[in-house]
């Protein structure tokens, strides 16, 4: 005789370490504390069991608690809209969906905010709990700006929270208000500026790459160095991308920063970079990547990185990051041609970002100058 099915909805812990019963596209959750939680749950159980084995409708579209209500908005606004995923490029040359960063970012937040104050009921939310979150984050080492965004994600999620009814009357506007913690402020610290790497650093680092990666690594490190590029706007970079029906080239990724937002990046290539290309390019198929490691795979940035990372150890120095190449040669490009010359190599829509993030400043450029008039 067939065992019968057990229908009963079960009470499982959530990745988020909240315990919780899924029933159809409904997910309760109860809290993290597991007397309360298997409290609840039995009260449930009953009560679902008197209305039919339905879900009752006081239970329905509540989240219960914070972490409910957290989750009803990945649930329904993330997984359910697949949202925060891009089309990528993958190692192979195939097109592949993935999720962006924003997205395990936006994971993280409800991860974090939950192990605090999942159990509490959503009645419960207030600003106070969020202010304690920011303090937490911040003993953690989390500079400021890194904590200011994570508040920002929250907020993000309670306005879509709060426009669905789901939150107790003006419990968003109290947190909406808060204020994002100012440089200097001593609640967090103030993150240490990414300098561009020194022209020796870097010289030094090339020459003490490995045989097997040198002439693929060095040519990448060089031709990042002289467009001013994104670590994976290197990596990235396949034939079918690159317009040679010209005197310059024209290298068009399709798959960069600001992609998603119908932003199109030019990056020429003049003589000194044909140079560095050509030998990749003898043979290779329209959709093949320009740079390949020993697998015949692209480089991912982690595998650039390491290569890089792995010369520094061999010459007994700082290991130092890619985007270090770029604003060396963005601070380059600035001294020889313009902070406008810079922010178009870049592909910075605000001539402010390139400012600021890449320490090219007038100062910079004035005392450039003023060098050069002396020789």
């Amino acid at each position: 005789m067939a065992r019968p099915a057990n229908n009963i909805p079960s009470f499982r812990r959530h990745s988020n370490g909240t315990l919780c019963t899924k029933i159809g596209s409904e997910t309760l959750y109860w809290g993290n504390d597991e007397a309360d939680a298997q409290q609840a749950y039995d009260s449930f159980l009953l009560a679902w069991l008197s209305n039919g084995r339905q879900i009752p409708e006081q239970y329905l579209n509540r989240g219960l608690t914070i972490a409910g209500v957290l989750e009803t908005w990945w649930d329904r606004h993330v997984i359910g809209k697949n949202r925060y995923v891009k089309n990528r490029i993958g190692p192979d040359g195939s097109e592949v969906t993935a999720p962006t960063t924003e997205r395990g970012v936006f994971r993280n937040v409800i991860n974090d905010f939950s192990k605090l104050f999942g159990h509490r009921s959503v009645e419960a939310l207030s600003s106070t709990m969020v202010l304690e979150w920011r303090d937490l984050l911040a003993e953690k080492g989390l500079v400021r700006t890194g904590v200011n965004a994570r508040i920002r994600r929250l907020k993000t999620i309670l306005r879509w929270c709060n426009s669905r009814e789901l939150l107790p009357i003006g419990a968003f506007e109290r947190i909406r208000d808060l204020e994002s913690l100012p440089i200097g402020s001593g609640e967090a610290e103030d993150e240490q500026a990414i300098v561009a790497i020194e022209a020796e650093t870097f010289e030094t680092t090339v020459q003490h790459l490995t045989l097997r990666v040198r002439t693929t690594v060095e040519s990448m490190m060089r031709l990042q160095r002289s467009r001013g590029m994104r670590p994976g706007e290197v990596c990235a970079m396949r034939l079918c991308e690159i317009d040679r029906t010209g005197a310059v080239w024209l290298y068009r990724p399709r798959d960069h920063k600001l992609a998603h937002k119908g932003i199109d990046r030019v990056i020429a290539l003049g003589e000194p970079e044909k140079r560095l290309l050509e030998p990749f390019l003898e043979g290779l198929e329209p959709g093949e990547f320009v740079f390949k490691t020993r697998t015949g795979l692209g480089y991912s940035v982690n595998a650039y990185r390491h290569a890089i990372h792995a010369s520094c150890k061999r010459a007994g120095i700082e290991c130092w990051s890619p985007n270090r190449i770029r604003k060396l040669g963005l601070t380059e490009a600035a001294q020889r041609g313009g902070i406008r010359l810079a922010q178009q190599l870049a592909g910075h829509q605000d001539l402010r970002t390139t400012e600021t993030s890449y320490v090219v400043t007038g100062h910079d450029l004035a005392i450039a100058d003023a060098q050069r008039r002396q020789a």
